[in-house]
């Protein structure tokens, strides 16, 4: 009879840790999600709207919906090759305190979507053809 209650007392443990990883694992999944939600959706979340992107130029800080329309834009519309006046035809005037660097242009993004109070900019470089060469993403 004792080996047979210490043998149900190690299974009652085994089930005990079993569900305490359960639980740590389900935490650490939860902490990740979060993570992803917080920091990374707004990069990826927005198809480019241009109607959207000249309103939130105009507005100032715009809470992150201009940088997750970034990398559909960077996709879809700002490929090697795009000549100067189009991407402006798009995107509306540069940012008029930039300093870019030679034949570079600046849009404003507004805030750093995580905790950071720095502003973020697309910054949009042409060769000495006026055609994109490369565009990324500064603070």
């Amino acid at each position: 009879m004792n080996q047979q209650h210490r043998r149900l007392f190690k299974l009652r443990v085994i089930l005990a840790l079993a569900v305490l990883g359960l639980g740590v694992l389900g935490a650490g999944g939860y902490y990740v999600a979060s993570f992803y939600d917080f920091f990374e959706r707004p990069y990826h979340a927005a198809t480019f709207d241009r109607e959207q992107w000249l309103a939130f130029q105009d507005a100032g800080d715009n809470e992150c919906a201009l940088r997750g329309m970034v990398r559909d834009l960077q996709g879809s519309r700002l490929r090697q090759g795009t000549p100067r006046t189009e991407v402006i035809a798009l995107l509306g005037d540069p940012y008029l305190y930039g300093s870019p660097m030679n034949g570079c242009i600046d849009y404003r993004l507004g805030h750093d979507c995580s905790f950071s109070m720095h502003n973020e900019f697309l910054r949009i470089c042409f060769g000495s053809d006026a055609e994109l060469t490369d565009s990324w993403v500064i603070q």
